[in-house]
């Protein structure tokens, strides 16, 4: 088997990348994705849209506060969502 990349190898564009946005951001976030953060995106039977990001994670500060959708319909479940620009 072929050995492993090494993310910050300063050598390769992406640990280049890394490392200077390590260097440079004043937090960094980091998410192992779970096989349901990325079959959404290849799989045309799945419905979430984008990675999970634990409650912990999303309201600790690093993501913009959500706000509940305004939704037509009494009953429906409540969605909460942010957009960046």
């Amino acid at each position: 088997m072929p050995p492993q990349p090494d993310l910050f190898d300063r050598d390769d564009a992406t640990g280049a990348m890394l490392v200077d946005l390590m260097a440079r951001a004043p937090q960094v976030l980091v998410k192992k994705l779970s096989n349901n953060d990325r079959d959404w995106a290849r799989l045309p039977n799945k419905h979430q849209a984008g990675v999970y990001i634990p409650p912990a994670q999303r309201d600790g500060g690093f993501f913009p506060p959500l706000a509940a959708k305004a939704r037509d319909g009494d009953g429906a479940d409540e969605i909460r969502e942010v957009f960046f620009l």
